[in-house]
């Protein structure tokens, strides 16, 4: 049997990021499923599936080496058939012989099949929120992952926190509530931008233009503290600040300098991070690792409000990069008994514990 190779690897390609790289204890989570008129693969933690007409044909492999021969084929057509327990695959001069797997449990069907219910459209800023909020996390420490919910207003907004900080971001329009892993959901992203998304049992499934869909295993969002971050922000927002400013416009130029020779080892927070050091005069950005150290101070454009009082936060080069290029406002001001730094910019919201040497 002939099959495109382009046509299979527009179905392969989204999917692959399902298959593990090797056997785990989840049967099949290796595997590429092939039913003959779609492809899929679930690992445990997210499941895809995309359309694919194989001619009728269905067989399981191992994922990564039918997509290598497959991507590396340098014929237009290849030619594939399921005999004697193996999958017979020939582009030109090339021949192989991939053993498949038992194709009785199709767990993608369990998730993908059914009464799903109808998609809805993924609200403005859904994308710009969960890329804002993963920048601004801490890479180091433990995180909740990424949350959807709303402040008791009806206003729904992404959610990512750590151990020392809160990240939000508003979206134009409501969505339903839900909690997942944030690795999980940036798999997702990486297929492409989804057109509409629906809860589904215990997964949150999100749609794409082609036909391919993602289902990603939600958490029990009923423990999740929305309303301890909600009161963290609205307390943070209403506090009278220590001092207020706007981030300056060279910033991007420092943090290109610095990020050279930023470590995770040497932070003692977390990865590849840029410490900030909030001064009355400037702002001074600092980073090390072992082969040396960099330090660049930025006086500030305009006269910043307040007593800065010498507060330090480590941030994510990524995060500056994209602080840079927008209008970020801060204010230093005390969140309960504690310092803490709070930064704006339109829909973002981020507030970080400080501390003082």
């Amino acid at each position: 049997m002939l099959l495109q190779k382009q046509e299979m690897l527009d179905a392969v390609e989204p999917v692959i990021n399902a298959v593990d790289k090797a056997t785990t204890i989840l049967e099949c989570s290796d595997q590429l499923l092939f039913t003959g008129t779609a492809v899929s693969a679930y690992n445990g933690t997210i499941a895809i599936t995309s359309p694919c007409d194989t001619q009728g044909l269905s067989f399981s492999v191992k994922g990564h080496d039918f997509y290598n021969f497959l991507s590396k084929a340098y014929t237009v057509a290849v030619s594939v058939e399921v005999k004697e327990g193996a999958l017979k695959f020939k582009s030109g001069r090339t021949k192989a012989s991939l053993k498949t797997a038992v194709t009785d449990k199709n767990y993608s069907r369990l998730i993908f099949d059914g009464d799903i219910p109808p998609f809805k459209p993924i609200p403005d800023g859904f994308i710009a929120g969960v890329g804002m909020c993963t920048l601004a996390k801490n890479a180091a420490q433990e995180l909740r992952g990424i949350a959807v919910g709303d402040d008791g207003t009806g206003r729904s907004y992404v959610i990512e926190t750590d151990s020392n900080r809160i990240c939000v971001y508003s979206l134009e329009s409501s969505m339903d509530k839900f909690w997942i892993d944030g690795a999980a959901l940036k798999t997702a992203l990486k297929v492409g931008t989804p057109t509409g998304y629906c809860i589904h049992n215990s997964w949150i499934i999100f749609e794409y233009d082609g036909g391919t869909r993602v289902a990603v295993k939600r958490k029990d969002h009923s423990s999740y503290p929305y309303a301890d971050i909600f009161k963290c922000i609205t307390e943070a927002t209403e506090a009278l600040p220590l001092a207020s400013g706007k981030l300056p416009s060279t910033l991007l130029e420092a943090v290109s300098r610095l990020s050279i020779l930023a470590s995770r080892e040497n932070s003692a927070v977390a990865s590849d991070l840029i410490e900030l050091t909030f001064s009355q005069e400037c702002l001074t950005l600092f980073a090390s690792k072992d082969s040396g150290e960099a330090t660049e101070t930025i006086p500030w454009e305009e006269p910043i409000r307040g007593e800065a009082n010498s507060c330090k936060v480590w941030v994510d080069p990524a995060f500056l990069n994209e602080a840079a290029s927008k209008s970020f406002d801060f204010k230093l001001c005390i969140h309960g008994s504690t310092p803490s730094l709070y930064v704006t910019s339109g829909a973002f919201v981020m507030l970080v514990i400080t501390y003082t040497t």
